[in-house]
């Protein structure tokens, strides 16, 4: 019997190769921007809550948390779509699934400011109007 033959290593030749480069894939931009505005949507609805409950002043900052909440979670939305049907890394998937939360978080908080202003406005509102007008001007006689 002839025994298995191996095949042999080529000699070394001291010649070192330089490592190859690989060229990194760019981030779905969907990802990017669903990150981006919910980080803003969270800024401004948590930033605006304080200012808008002491007076109403912070209302259209929160709003502008609502609106930047909801592009958030639609990007994030699509951006996860186009990347399951690419087959993308988990980091991209992470960034999109990451913009959603806080687009969502964005949209909560900032609808919850919205929700106690009213109340509590209207509940201030009413116990201002159950005295008549006359009472508050002149004082109790």
């Amino acid at each position: 019997m002839e025994p298995d033959k191996q095949p042999v290593p080529a000699p070394l030749t001291g010649e070192v190769l330089p490592p190859q480069a690989t060229t990194p894939t760019p981030a779905n931009p969907l990802a990017v921007i669903s990150i981006i505005l919910g980080v803003a949507s969270v800024c401004l609805s948590v930033g605006s809550a304080l200012i808008t409950l002491v007076c109403c002043a912070g209302l259209p900052a929160v709003a502008l948390g609502i609106v930047f909440g909801a592009g958030a979670a639609v990007c994030g939305h699509v951006g996860l779509s186009q990347i399951a049907r690419s087959g993308g890394r988990d980091r991209e998937r992470n960034m999109a699934i990451a913009g959603m939360v806080a687009g969502y978080v964005g949209i909560g908080v900032g609808l919850l400011v919205v929700i106690l202003t009213v109340v509590l406005g209207g509940a201030l509102l009413a116990g201002a109007a159950s005295e008549p007008l006359w009472r508050l001007i002149d004082g109790p006689n």
